[in-house]
């Protein structure tokens, strides 16, 4: 169990507790402290000045191995004349310890990759399936801790605004259930609190870190978006699994449509059972939401340690198959 603060938040771990911050009733615009965005690259320098300190380790024992082999076959040191030649068993020794410090400097680096903790992030298009995905993986992972993007949008009135009227409805006006939803703008950058969002994602690795996690799962619709908080919050990522339909056909925009239009999400009821038709809401999302994914999501900006999984697949296939790529990723 662990206990530590966070800015103004404390945050509790239990014993498998996996869930990393909470919606705010409002948010701040400062910028994460320095410390928390510098400690990733602290800890990048560890390893240096281990490998200083195994260099300097390596002028000594290369001078005591010299001497003894002087002493062993009782050769007078080394002139240190021009034209002067050094024995063989200066070269032997000095050859033996650059290989000896050269393999404890190996084993010490892949100590420190085995205690590093990994963050896999996990985007995908609004009904991809990515927390599905995300609770799959937790599971198999020894229940890592999540942060998730959506816990940090902004407040609504804080939001960017999109123009309801703009969209073709089927009918005469805006939908009732639409206008109730207001015109905040949740599937561009933006909304989110990036900043808050990094200092949950540094909070989640320090404590996995105390719990002797492999692996943080970073869950989010918008993490590859071209934004400079979107692209802060990428570059902690060790890797990504890009959930994907496997094309952009009519067949494919409906099996996504169809979900979003089915479930619950955010603590809200679904459209449906707002009273949203299926053909207002496929007006939206044709209008309004696959638009904004193609201009914010990773279509064009794929990251380099990524695989692309399609999200349309059987389910337990895709949750196999994003595992699979997960461990090849992160070298688990």
């Amino acid at each position: 169990r662990a206990v530590f603060v966070a800015g103004s938040r404390v945050v509790f771990m239990g014993a498998r507790d996996t869930t990393m911050g909470q919606p705010q009733a409002a948010a701040q615009a400062e910028l994460a402290p320095l410390w928390t965005r510098g400690s990733t690259r602290r800890r990048a320098l560890v390893p240096l000045l281990l490998l200083v300190l195994l260099g300097l380790l390596l002028v000594v024992s290369s001078r005591l191995f010299l001497a003894a082999c002087l002493t062993f076959v009782q050769v007078a040191p080394p002139s240190r004349g021009a034209g002067a030649v050094l024995p063989l068993p200066f070269l032997t020794g000095t050859v033996a310890a650059l290989a000896g410090a050269g393999l404890l400097a190996l084993l010490v680096w892949r100590r420190l990759q085995g205690r590093c903790v990994k963050v896999l992030g996990i985007v995908g298009c609004s009904a991809a399936g990515k927390s599905t995905i995300c609770k799959s993986l937790q599971k198999k992972l020894d229940n890592c801790l999540m942060v998730c993007t959506d816990d940090r949008y902004l407040p609504l009135d804080s939001c960017p605004r999109f123009d309801l009227s703009g969209i073709r409805w089927p009918g005469v006006s805006v939908p009732e259930a639409f206008k109730k939803r207001g015109g905040a703008d949740l599937n561009h950058p933006d909304s989110v609190h990036w900043a808050q969002v990094q200092n949950d994602l540094h909070d989640a690795i320090r404590t996995a870190r105390f719990r002797g996690d492999r692996v943080v799962i970073l869950e989010g619709l918008m993490v590859c978006a071209d934004h400079a908080g979107a692209r802060s919050l990428a570059s902690m990522c060790d890797a990504f699994l890009l959930l994907a339909p496997g094309d952009s056909s009519p067949a494919a925009q409906e099996v996504l449509w169809k979900r979003k239009y089915l479930r619950s999400h955010l603590g809200n009821k679904s459209y449906k059972d707002r009273g949203v038709t299926e053909q207002e809401y496929h007006a939206y999302w044709a209008c309004y939401v696959w638009p904004r994914w193609l201009e914010h999501g990773f279509m064009d900006r794929r990251p380099k340690r990524s695989e692309v999984v399609n999200c349309l697949a059987e389910p337990e296939f895709v949750a196999e198959a994003c595992y699979a790529a997960a461990a090849s990723l992160l070298k688990l």
